[in-house]
């Protein structure tokens, strides 16, 4: 049983890795089609993967303060940017 948990805990990086790859092909996506709105999706990227570090966290028995205080500013961040795009349009 040990062992599999230490293959489990092996490499931190593979899901923030992934999260940032999502994030680029994204913004490719947004670029190429000439969307405004392809910040916002970034940023929900950018959240949704700081909520699941939030979780890896509280999982793990640790302090996912630094990750809630980084959501909350990425939340109201996208939240202006939201509505500021909103009101453009």
């Amino acid at each position: 049983m040990q062992m599999r948990m230490r293959m489990m805990h092996r490499s931190k990086w593979p899901v923030p890795g992934f999260s940032v790859a999502l994030g680029f092909v994204y913004l490719a996506v947004q670029r190429a089609n000439d969307d405004p709105g392809g910040g916002l999706v970034i940023g929900l990227v950018v959240i949704t993967a700081i909520i699941a570090a939030v979780f890896y966290e509280l999982a793990r028995g640790g302090d996912p303060s630094p990750y809630a205080q980084l959501g909350a500013i990425g939340g109201v961040a996208y939240l202006v940017a939201l509505f500021v795009l909103q009101r453009r349009s």
